[in-house]
């Protein structure tokens, strides 16, 4: 017990020296390119390596490598997080003609998942008419799936195609917010039940040839006449945007210009990205501001689509790195915020990066071109060699992503060259056009991936349960999210439900809940801006049955 005490004070220790060391802005050096490692480099806007400000370079002299090597220490030291091989879905028969896909809780909470993932499943032979049904509870009402051909148009929505030649269904279907399961019935056209077999999921949405993205940079108050007519050209095409936002009220964005962001978003179409609070170069003033402070900042002062969304929940997927500039800090930093992946400002990706199981987080990525001819260079207006482009990449079945800036194509947007390109790669029934953070989330079910954990997290697939799932961010800084789960069981009696908060030595620190609860999932705010950094517990207490997890608070 006082090796466990003396662990205990040592990351408490460590915690503050890391804050001390973040306050005095140690920051990496920008990192040059590595092919080999897909790490670019950080450029200003004339292709030039950045240059160090004075103010800086004593700090310079110091790798932020020291504070990565601290916090990955400090964790593993105590035992209390570490990176766990996770299977992000699990899939069985339930019975002859159901099929149950469960994602892992901690997955699901992190990243939400609310956009349609394209399943495939075999079917018997010389079948037609058949009906697939869906749920998310075993206690559910069973809802039709519509269906869906591929003389049809449509993109992100729930549905089903079936290509009987081959005796094959792709399903179509997001996770609910009030589970992480998703039950599938099958039956023949007569209501008969069908066994079907479960076969993965598809590369892209609805087993599309390839996928076409766009993303925008620059939203602030002084683009922010431009964006609206912008946007309404690239919708009236039906491809999707995802634009970069330079967040900070009032100096850069006003709550004008969030308003009018907000009305773009209810219009369709469009991902909000975050591109920093201040539009910094490398290295930052304030990396904790630009990075997490841009990500909460999109959350607070907008009303994110569902698609966004995990009940109250709401994520941001993209980075966008201003001027392109990316280090070891800002790599770190959006890989603990809960980011999918940085998108730079490099030319001719023509796929998407992989996932990284150190960082839990995509690698970085480029773009295939920039339209439009920016004054800093780059860029192009040939309408020849982008649908070549374009067709190449379909052809590949790679992923499309168009780039453009507001002041850059705003005086063009009636020239021939954008209405003939954009022209050229939209309303294709054989692409999957979507916004850059569903492209991602679509990915990261693919493959099997290691996720930052806490020991004993697991997912449940049982609603018959009591359970208290990991926090959400852990570590965190300021706030947490807990989230715990009840029986629905009418045979089992809740009795007074608490959830408490303990600090170390078992002082309890704060009660969230202390009353009579339905069987159902509760989600619980946990704002510990007025406690010191360290280790705390929270345990669950329902009638007889106690669960408690441990969580770090960083500040």
């Amino acid at each position: 017990m006082r090796l466990r005490n003396h662990k205990n004070t040592f990351v408490i220790i460590c915690a503050q020296l890391l804050r001390w060391f973040i306050s005095r802005l140690l920051v990496a050096r920008p990192f040059r390119y590595d092919a080999a490692a897909n790490i670019y480099p950080c450029t200003s806007n004339d292709g030039e390596e950045q240059s160090v400000h004075k103010s800086h370079e004593a700090n310079v002299q110091r790798s932020t490598s020291a504070i990565s090597i601290l916090f990955v220490f400090v964790l593993c030291w105590n035992n209390r997080v570490y990176a766990q091989y996770t299977e992000p879905l699990s899939v069985r028969a339930v019975s002859g003609n159901e099929i149950l896909i469960v994602l892992e809780h901690s997955i699901h909470m992190r990243y939400g998942f609310a956009y349609p993932i394209t399943y495939q499943v075999g079917l018997p032979q010389n079948l037609d008419g058949v009906k697939i049904r869906r749920k998310y509870l075993s206690g559910d009402v069973w809802n039709e799936i519509p269906e869906k051909t591929s003389n049809d148009y449509f993109n992100g929505i729930e549905a089903v195609r079936f290509e009987y030649a081959i005796n094959r269904a792709y399903v179509s279907v997001a996770f609910s917010s009030e589970s992480d399961s998703l039950f599938l019935q099958f039956n023949d056209s007569t209501g008969n039940p069908i066994t079907a077999q479960y076969q993965g999921i598809s590369k892209y949405y609805d087993n599309r040839q390839a996928a076409v993205t766009v993303t925008a940079d620059d939203w602030a108050d002084w683009s922010n006449s431009m964006w609206s007519s912008l946007l309404t050209l690239f919708r009236s095409y039906g491809l999707y945007v995802t634009a970069g936002v330079i967040s900070e009220n009032p100096a850069w964005t006003s709550s004008q210009t969030w308003k009018h962001i907000q009305q773009q978003l209810d219009s369709g179409f469009i991902e909000i990205a975050s591109h920093s609070r201040t539009h910094p170069q490398i290295p930052y003033a304030d990396y904790s501001s630009e990075v997490y402070g841009s990500y909460d900042d999109i959350v607070n002062y907008l009303q994110l689509p569902s698609a966004f969304k995990k009940g109250t929940k709401e994520y941001v997927y993209v980075w966008v790195a201003p001027y392109g500039g990316y280090d070891a800090t800002v790599d770190s930093m959006i890989s603990v915020k809960g980011y999918l992946v940085p998108r730079l400002y490099v030319e001719n990706d023509t796929a998407t990066s992989e996932w990284d199981r150190d960082r839990s987080l995509f690698k970085p990525m480029g773009i295939t071109l920039e339209i439009g001819l920016p004054s800093w260079g780059g860029g192009t207006a040939d309408t020849v060699f982008m649908n070549s482009k374009f067709n190449s990449i379909v052809q590949s079945g790679g992923v499309y992503h168009l780039m453009w800036h507001p002041q850059v194509i705003y005086d063009d947007q009636n020239k021939p060259y954008i209405h003939s390109h954009l022209k050229h790669i939209s309303s294709r029934k054989n692409i999957w056009y979507a916004n850059l953070g569903h492209v991602y989330l679509n990915k990261l079910l693919q493959q099997p991936f290691t996720l930052l954990a806490m020991r004993g997290e697991k997912s449940s697939e049982h609603p018959h349960e009591y359970s208290l799932y990991q926090n959400y961010p852990n570590p965190f800084n300021l706030s947490t999210k807990i989230t715990f789960r009840i029986s629905h069981d009418p045979t089992q009696q809740a009795g007074t439900v608490s959830l408490r908060i303990f600090d170390i030595l078992g002082k309890e620190m704060a009660s969230l809940v202390n009353e009579q609860l339905k069987g159902g999932t509760y989600e619980i705010d946990f704002d510990a801006s007025h406690y010191p950094s360290g280790v705390y517990m929270y345990r669950l207490c329902v009638g007889n049955v106690m669960k408690t997890k441990k969580m770090m608070l960083i500040k």
